[in-house]
């Protein structure tokens, strides 16, 4: 233990208090396009930490998704942890919240509504803060957890006596404020709002990321932040994300997202959008065919769309012509859907800009689905060298990579046997226990 600071004999008695915000738990079950990779890990490590019994768990969500939260910790696996979110708040507060869920049905979507909906939250979240503040009173807790990239709240924020944790997955919105409508637009961001508040130095606050890539821009981004107070815990994938064999599956799952039967075909999984490079693999997959006047394989993108991204991408793809019927235009595909999908693709394509740690290769490696990736950011820590790397704006490093995997087999076979014990580093035990020795490292040391 460092020189200067003790253990605290009281929480060495008893297990940590930890106020776990749950506030996106709710909807990880919506499956639809709305929901990323951040719902995924609020999930698994919520469950996990539910699991190890390690700390006396309550519960923190943000006013606007109580409702829905509560229906789910009083269902389920989660009814048997008798979980209370700790500020509901008073009989006012669930009557505004009521309101906006009215608020939020599609035929209520026009300005005027929305302006109105977002001033309730924010009369409900001063509400709320007020009621957090006094039951933190009467129910202390010793240490704050958020696997969201959030604005801690007031009351957290200000409490000296708790340990805040924060979890950093990526600063895209910083990295790539383009993308965003620009630096200007972003001062509300939560990104640049978390990080404003993990910038002060005197804020109790501790950052998880989820690759050293994010760990290395966080410290520039704060470069006054101690390295000692980030720790770096790499994901893991659902464990139903294992290799199909079933014939039939496989072939009713083609069927449903429109891929021919005939042709064998390659993967990309991932939300269409500007960082994620589809126009370049997509232009570099044509070139190949083209190339080397093939025909029997196709190229089938997976994946919910932005609206302001879609337009010139369709576009793109209208311009191929004759090759157009080349590319699957599959959406976004559910969750049963997606391991079947991964087992049945030649390669799995996923040559982004950046990612911040990159669930799909993981997930198709543990399909036994070989993957071709960028050679950039976080990739190299969840790839290792199970795949092809490239340089992500390179269409000739892409149609070479592609080459490789069409036309030798024996490589292919190798990429998915390294990829199979790549994928077995990864898991959500071993992520949970990594921070839970954090949090408990940090939280049971006070200083004098």
């Amino acid at each position: 233990m460092s020189e200067g600071l003790k253990l605290s004999v009281d929480r060495d008695k008893r297990r940590i208090c930890l106020l776990f915000d749950a506030t996106l738990i709710s909807e990880y079950y919506k499956n639809d396009i709305r929901r990323t990779g951040v719902y995924c890990v609020e999930f698994n490590l919520f469950n996990k930490m539910l699991e190890s019994g390690r700390f006396d768990i309550r519960v923190y969500c943000r006013p606007e998704y109580i409702s829905d939260l509560n229906k789910v910790l009083k269902s389920g696996d989660f009814a048997k942890y008798r979980l209370d979110i700790i500020n509901e708040g008073s009989g006012i507060c669930r009557q505004l919240r009521q309101i906006c869920t009215l608020l939020e049905k599609p035929a209520n979507n026009n300005k005027i509504i929305r302006i109105i909906r977002n001033r309730i939250i924010r009369v409900l979240t001063f509400f709320n803060s007020g009621q957090l503040g006094i039951k933190l009173k009467n129910d202390p807790v010793d240490a704050y957890f958020s696997a969201e990239t959030a604005v801690i709240p007031r009351h957290l924020y200000e409490n000296k006596g708790i340990k805040k944790f924060l979890f950093v997955h990526d600063l895209i919105p910083l990295l790539f404020s383009d993308y965003f409508g620009g630096i200007n637009k972003l001062k509300n961001h939560p990104v640049k709002l978390a990080l404003e508040q993990l910038s002060v130095e005197k804020a109790d606050i501790y950052a998880i990321t989820n690759s050293g890539y994010t760990k290395k821009d966080l410290l520039k981004f704060i470069p006054g932040y101690r390295q000692e107070n980030v720790l770096v815990s790499h994901l893991a994938c659902s464990e139903v994300f294992k290799k199909c064999d079933d014939q039939k599956k496989l072939n009713e799952t083609r069927q449903k997202y429109g891929i021919p039967l005939r042709n064998r075909y390659i993967l990309s999984l991932c939300s269409l959008e500007p960082r994620k490079n589809l126009v370049r693999a997509v232009d570099a997959f044509i070139q190949f065919i083209k190339r080397n006047d093939i025909k029997d394989i196709c190229m089938v993108l997976c994946g919910s769309s932005w609206d302001d991204f879609i337009s010139s991408f369709e576009k793109s793809i209208d311009d191929l012509g004759e090759y157009r019927k080349y590319i699957i235009k599959a959406g976004y595909a559910d969750d049963e859907d997606v391991p079947v999908l991964y087992s049945g693709a030649e390669w799995f394509v996923y040559t982004s800009q950046y990612e911040g740690f990159g669930l799909p290769p993981l997930e198709a490696m543990s399909c036994g689905c070989p993957v071709i990736t960028s050679n950039n950011s976080s990739l190299p820590e969840v790839v290792g060298d199970a795949g092809i790397m490239i340089d992500y704006d390179s269409v000739e490093q892409h149609i070479e990579a592609f080459e490789k995997m069409y036309y030798d087999k024996s490589f292919r076979n190798s990429c998915i046997e390294k990829g199979l014990k790549q994928a077995g580093k990864f898991s959500w035990d071993k992520c949970c226990e990594i921070i839970e020795g954090f949090i408990t490292d940090k939280t049971m040391i006070i200083e004098d």
